[in-house]
């Protein structure tokens, strides 16, 4: 008998136990970003991405609208050159992402008889390998050849370290009277990677700059 009491005793305690268990809102989202800081071309958009929770049910503020604005899903654009932060609100949990807004580029250079145009960049994966690829077009009027290598070059950093391109498509193919060739410079990057690039004319002042961009690996 005394064997019983105590087994029922126990399953009470369990049942009781089960029924207190403070209430806890499994649904609520941890609300990580994928990114904290983003790097965008003026003209250009992107959707902040969280864990858990869909952007549109978040209350979004941009502290400069005159260089980003922020939809209410979510969508921040560049409008100009300079930086701003984002911040969204959901519930009583309040974060932050910051936006540096870069100068448009997607635009043709032209210097002497040669004409160099950004075409784009994308993360892609080449003979193995994850990378940042930036692709331009390189045109030549001149009758005299030349190659990309000949002309242009580029200064890049990952994580504020100096590096050179992994990997080179068409730099070395020489061209002449009005040809143009199309030059992918590919970077091994892994998530998280802070890249800084920017070309100009081989040997002339750096301050003669025909593209730059930052781009954070995602």
């Amino acid at each position: 008998m005394k064997k019983k009491i105590i087994t029922l005793t126990l399953c009470l305690l369990i049942i009781l136990s089960v029924c207190f268990v403070p209430d806890v809102d499994a649904g609520t989202p941890t609300l990580n970003l994928t990114n904290s800081t983003y790097y965008i071309e003026v003209g250009k958009s992107f959707a902040i991405k969280l864990n858990g929770l869909k952007a549109s049910k978040v209350k979004w503020s941009s502290s400069n609208k005159s260089v980003a604005t922020v939809s209410k899903k979510g969508v921040v654009k560049g409008i100009k050159k300079g930086t701003a932060t984002i911040t969204g609100k959901y519930k009583k949990i309040k974060f932050k992402v910051k936006i540096t807004v870069t100068g448009k580029n997607n635009v043709k250079h032209t210097f002497k008889d040669l004409t160099i145009e950004y075409k784009g960049s994308e993360m892609t994966n080449y003979l193995g390998d994850d990378c940042w690829a930036i692709t331009f077009k390189f045109t030549n009027k001149s009758a005299d050849a030349a190659s990309f290598n000949d002309e242009i070059e580029a200064e890049t950093f990952i994580n504020n370290k100096s590096v050179s391109a992994d990997y080179i498509d068409n730099d070395d193919v020489y061209i002449k009277n009005g040809a143009s060739v199309n030059v992918t410079l590919y970077y091994k990057v892994e998530s998280g990677d802070k890249i800084e690039f920017k070309i100009f004319p081989y040997d002339d002042d750096e301050d003669y700059v025909l593209y730059e961009t930052e781009y954070i690996v995602k």
